[in-house]
């Protein structure tokens, strides 16, 4: 059985190889569960609900709103954006992720929109644009902490909600007048699937545990596991921070506009 790496040695101690062998874990682990719920039709069914969510959120003139995917990873909305790359822009603050979706972009002019940037660094790195909607999906933002050894659990928690707080006032001052979209696990603690990835057929696979207030997230496949620890949040903790940094209204976003309903729920928050 491989032996599990914690977040601190894949990201914080930069070792690019296991970087980029999470990227493409999480890649695989996307396409599975893209191929659970629509099938072969994944990309369609996906661009259609993301036209249809952007609609929902009052956002109707589709060519003009200006998106930013800002926990884009391997880019797994990339296709969205070489669709429309007038209003599509896309960040992560993994510089292995980032490199990942640029090597999977054929658009030139969409390249020069894809930045490494972490969610704190947004209005400064997009300082020119006045977003409509700023997505952070995928369960993101339990994953905002620095885990280190020499705190304990109880310090880096606080320090987890600090930085949640300090991103949520760059998402507004970055998005004023429109909507910040974000999603949480729907409790769904596995997930497993088979997919063809590079000419393999391999079975990746999540599985979740939340305790103490942490969540501990184990990626893989039956030749690589990796451990990922993150803050076990909840709705109600979120709606505190995004109304501490001046959002005014915070609403779960109906299913039918959801984008991966059977994982996620989504919400949105606006001034």
């Amino acid at each position: 059985m491989p032996r599990h790496k914690s977040i601190t040695e894949i990201v914080r101690n930069p070792n690019q190889e296991d970087s980029r062998k999470i990227a493409r874990l999480w890649e695989m682990a996307r396409k599975v569960m893209d191929q659970a719920q629509h099938g072969s039709s994944a990309f369609e069914e996906k661009q259609r609900r993301i036209n249809t969510l952007l609609e929902y959120l009052g956002h109707s003139q589709l060519a003009s709103v200006l998106v930013l995917d800002a926990a884009c990873g391997c880019g797994s909305l990339l296709f969205v954006g070489e669709t429309d790359t007038r209003t599509w822009y896309f960040s992560d603050g993994d510089n292995v992720m980032v490199k990942t979706v640029v090597e999977k972009c054929a658009d030139s002019f969409l390249i020069s929109r894809i930045k490494q940037a972490y969610w704190h660094e947004i209005p400064g790195v997009f300082e020119a644009v006045n977003f409509d909607v700023v997505f952070i999906l995928g369960n993101s933002l339990p994953y905002i902490v620095n885990w280190s050894d020499d705190k304990s659990e109880a310090e880096i928690t606080a320090e987890g909600f600090a930085a949640l707080k300090h991103s949520f006032s760059a998402i507004l001052q970055a998005c004023p007048k429109g909507h910040f979209v974000f999603d949480l696990h729907r409790n769904h603690t596995q997930m497993s699937g088979k997919t063809e990835f590079e000419g393999r057929v391999l079975h990746p696979f999540i599985n979740a545990v939340h305790r103490d207030g942490i969540r501990y997230w184990v990626v893989g496949t039956e030749e690589e596991q990796y451990l990922i620890k993150g803050l076990a949040l909840d709705i109600d903790t979120i709606r505190g921070l995004l109304l501490d940094v001046g959002y005014k209204k915070i609403e779960q976003i109906p299913e039918q506009f959801e984008l991966d309903p059977f994982y996620y729920s989504m919400f949105a928050a606006s001034r």
